[in-house]
Formats: structure tokens, sequence, C-alpha cells
């Protein structure tokens, strides 16, 4: 792809920027610039001063040092309807929608159009916002309340509602983690249109293939402060991952040895429906073994281990834990279980964001700290937090830091210190490096085989198919809610591999 500018124009210049938190010195003097139709990634390890940096062009946080020119003119950002007055919009990677209220109203929050009355059109609203999904080919419907969508559709309408401002400045915060394949193909697309018509985009993304593919320049951060700034055209994925890590690393590790399967069946399930989710579902989860979960958006992966979980009922089926039937008809009974549920979806149902990190790390495990009248051991809970902080390694001050205060990528290695100090026999993880950097995501892939090995059985769900063809012993394919099929893991042809998932995933003939 040729993303040469064919004319610099520069958009946006921020100039030392610095900002400073309780304890964390977020950035120290970053600079770099924005051209008009040009696509420029900003890449860094979480904690690395990305998202603070964006903040602070949207107006959410204000910088201690520092300043920002757009057009060459210096600018104020003191609030976000300053930064949205002056052409910037902001996806970030924390969706902000109003879920019981309509896609067509969350597109244009406090935008509607209005009668001669001053009361919404709605029948405009409907066509407006049908026009931009069109456009953004996004088949959702526009009277859908946004809490009934599924997370990669969330981020769809998001990302609407940033395009439908018609701004000078798009920034994207990791935009492609809850989407499809074939939905990273739509936004790409749509950058590209957005670029030649001379919109300045800001595209942070810990997937280093997809900076190559639509991006035109890097800018590295590390630590808070800026590293280097290059053409794409000039570096390539390794010398990027050693620039922004300090030492070399491989993306995918060599990972551990693991054990031969044992035979014995952990979990069983059978004749699994939920209506208009999935039906049918049948599958063993033997003892130590990495089960993969892989299918497009709205194949029912998400729901069925919800399901499975206790979160939501399910219509028909059986349920057998070490050859024994149970009922898991909520998260609790699951949880005495040894059953563990590391959620894709960490601000609303995976942590406690306004209570600190070891808090939220013994959450499900409460019981454990307690003595026998009943008084928790803080101690005992500041210990684990701490082990699980240096072992994930989360950057933070302290283990009682608030986790709302954490970036994305260190929230998403909280939610995973929870379930993993669980010690389940069972652990459901559903896209567990979501928004996690290179170096992390390999530490990631190595505990959960870790984990495997001493005999903990792991159902991954993913989205990114070199995580299922790296981990998982045999995988398993849904397709509308169907369990299409599982496949044992050839790691020597993960050629191979990868097209028996795409096409059984879309719904193909599997036969090659």
């Amino acid at each position: 792809m040729n993303n040469t500018i064919n004319k610099i124009d520069k958009l946006l210049e921020v100039k030392g920027i610095s900002k400073t938190f309780p304890g964390v010195n977020a950035l120290s003097k970053v600079g770099f610039d924005l051209n008009s139709g040009e696509i420029h990634a900003i890449i860094g390890e979480n904690g690395a001063g990305k998202s603070t940096l964006m903040k602070i062009l949207g107006g959410v946080e204000i910088e201690d040092e520092g300043e920002i020119y757009l057009n060459g003119k210096r600018v104020i950002l003191n609030s976000s309807y300053e930064s949205r007055k002056y052409g910037i919009s902001v996806v970030y990677q924390e969706l902000s929608l109003f879920p019981n209220m309509t896609v067509a109203e969350n597109i244009y929050p406090a935008r509607q159009p209005v009668n001669k009355f001053n009361l919404i059109n709605h029948r405009l609203l409907e066509e407006k916002s049908k026009e931009l999904l069109n456009l953004l080919d996004v088949n959702i419907s526009t009277r859908k309340l946004v809490g009934d969508l599924l997370a990669g559709e969330k981020q769809q309408i998001e990302i609407a509602k940033a395009i439908s401002m018609d701004s000078k400045v798009l920034i994207l915060d990791e935009p492609t983690s809850s989407l499809s394949m074939n939905e990273i193909k739509k936004l790409f697309n749509l950058l590209l249109k957005l670029k030649s018509n001379k919109v300045g985009i800001i595209y942070i993304s810990h997937h280093l293939n997809e900076i190559f593919e639509i991006c035109d320049r890097v800018t590295i951060l590390r630590d808070g402060k800026k590293i280097i700034t290059k053409d794409i055209g000039e570096t390539n994925e390794k010398e990027l991952a050693t620039l922004m890590l300090g030492r070399e690393v491989s993306e995918y590790s060599e990972g551990v040895s693991k054990s031969a399967l044992r035979d014995k069946v952990i979990l069983e399930l059978k004749n699994f429906s939920k209506k208009n989710n999935f039906k049918n579902i049948n599958f063993k989860l033997y003892k130590g073994e990495i089960l993969g979960f892989f299918g497009l958006i709205g194949s029912g992966r998400t729901e069925l281990a919800r399901a499975l979980f206790g979160i939501d009922p399910f219509d028909n089926g059986e349920i057998f834990l070490n050859d024994k039937p149970i009922k898991l008809d909520d998260p609790g009974k699951a949880i005495k279980q040894s059953i563990g549920f590391v959620t894709d979806d960490r601000k609303n149902i995976g942590l406690f964001l306004s209570m600190s990190i070891k808090d939220n790390i013994v959450a499900p495990s409460l019981y454990k700290y307690t003595n026998r009248i009943g008084l928790i051991n803080d101690s005992k809970i500041k210990a684990t937090a701490e082990e699980y902080i240096k072992k994930l390694k989360i950057s933070t001050p302290s283990a009682d830091r608030d986790v709302i205060y954490l970036s994305g990528g260190n929230q998403q290695k909280v939610l995973m210190g929870q379930w993993f100090s669980t010690n389940s026999n069972i652990l459901i993880v559903d896209e567990p490096t979501r928004g996690i950097d290179v170096g992390t995501k390999a530490e990631i892939h190595n505990l959960l085989e870790v984990l495997a090995n001493s005999g903990v059985s792991i159902i991954l769900i993913s989205s990114e198919i070199p995580e299922i063809l790296k981990i998982s012993d045999r995988i398993a394919v849904m397709h509308k809610g169907n369990l299409i099929n599982i496949f044992d893991n050839d790691k020597s042809d993960p050629k191979n591999m990868e097209k028996l998932l795409i096409f059984n995933a879309s719904g193909l003939d599997s036969k090659l």
C-alpha cells in the first residue's frame, strides 16, 4: 500500500508536553506533529504515556507544561468541548456510549437535529444515522439499544460518532480491538478515504502489522518520553518492538514445552443452547488442555462463555464437571466449582474501577483472605497483589492505587491477575491480550501455558489467529451460534491451520 503524503501540510504540533500524576511521571517533554492527510501511529508499552497524551489532546486531562498548535496557531484544550470545537475527535479504548439510548441517539448525542419547536426530529436523526452507517458499511439497526450490542458493534458505533463530527483530527485508541477481520478491512478503507480528504489521523495500536498496513509515520513512547519518529518505510516490526521495549523481544516467544494431554475429561457440555445466541453445543475439555475458540463477531463465542460461567441463563443442555452433572446459574456457583472467567468487558463487568489494585486482584476469592471469625487479613491480600503486580509487570506506584487511574493495558493486566490468583481448575479467558503490548502478550501466553502444564484446563476465546494458533492444543470454530468443527492444532503447518479457521468461521466449505 502506498502511504506517501503528496503535500506536507502540518496540521497539529505538540511541543514539550509533560504531565505528572501522584507517584507517576506520565509524560516528560513529549513532542510530535501530524500532517493533513496523514495517518500517524503512536506506539509504546502499556504505561508509556499514549493514553495520557490522547486525553490531553481530547481535553480530558490538562498538561502541566507544553504547547499545542493547530494549523500553526496555539490552542488551549481545557475541556472535551474545547477539543471538539477545534475539530479534534477521540475514540478512546474505553468506550463512552449510553447503553439505554438507541444507536442513532449515541451517534449524535446532544447534537440531534431539531424541528422548529426545538424538539428532536427523530425522522431526520434516523436518516442521518443510517446514511453514516451505510458509509461505514455497518449493518446495525439505528433503533437498537446500545446496551444490547456486542462489544465489536459498540466500537463501530463509537467510531461512527467520532466521524459524524466532521473532524480535522481523528484519534483512534486501539480501534480494532473488538473488530473482526472483515470489519478491520472496512475500517481501513474508511481511514484511507478520510486521509484522501485531508483528515489527520492519530492511530494507536499494539498490532504492529496494522501500523505497517495503514500508517505513514510512527512515533514511539517509552516511560513517558518520546524515543523517535520514523517513516514507516524506513523501519520494520522487530526494530519497533525493540525501540518500544528498550530490549530485543520476539512478538511471540517460544513458549513452554507442554506435557502430553491427559485423557481425563474435566468439563463436558451436551446440547448447550440459548435462543438467538448458540445452539446444540457439544464439546469436552481435558485436564491441562488449552481449548481455543475462534469465530467472527456474532458467532456466539462470548455468549457461550457467559452462559457457561452463569452470568446469563441458557435454555437447554447439560454441564458435566468430572463426569457429574452440575447446575451453574450464577457466577458464585461457578467460582465455588473452581471455574474462573476473564471477561472481554473489563470496564463494565470485569473490574471495580473505583477500588484499588489489591482489592480487585483478590475480589473473586476474598473468602480465602478471612480468618475463622470473618476478619480480613490485609497483609495477605497485599502480598498476593504485589506478587501479581510483579508477575504481570503492572505499572503502578502502589498496590493501593485505584484501577481507574491505570492505562487500559494495565487495567487488563489487573483483570488477568484477578483470575490467575484464584487458582481455578478451569479458566475461561475471553480476549486476554486485548490492549496488551507485545512484550506482555508473550508473557501472558507463557503464563497460560504454565497454568495448563500444572493441570489447569483453559478455554481461550480470541479474535487473533496468531494467538489461537500459538498456544491452543485444539481449536473450536463457531459460526452464527453453531460449533462448526474442532481441530487438533497442527503447529507444524500454521498456514493451513489459518486457512481452515477462516473458512470455517466464515461458514464456507472446510475442504481445502
